[in-house]
């Protein structure tokens, strides 16, 4: 639906994967499953959050 609204889309198959994606690239919005495999999205939306880890550049309008 978003990449046929003109959005690019990247897609992680798993928590670990997508940190290492918000490590690589600046993202407007990070959707995230919380039950995927090897880190689910709640472990992974912790590191991001995590204002003491240099993860991302994604940080959220706590």
């Amino acid at each position: 639906m978003l990449m046929r609204m003109g959005r690019e889309v990247t897609v992680a198959n798993n928590g670990l994967e997508a940190l290492k994606e918000v490590r690589a690239k600046t993202f407007d919005v990070v959707l995230m499953d919380i039950h995927m495999p090897q880190m689910d999205g709640l472990e992974a939306l912790q590191q991001i959050r995590d204002p003491d880890d240099s993860v991302s550049k994604f940080r959220s309008s706590r």
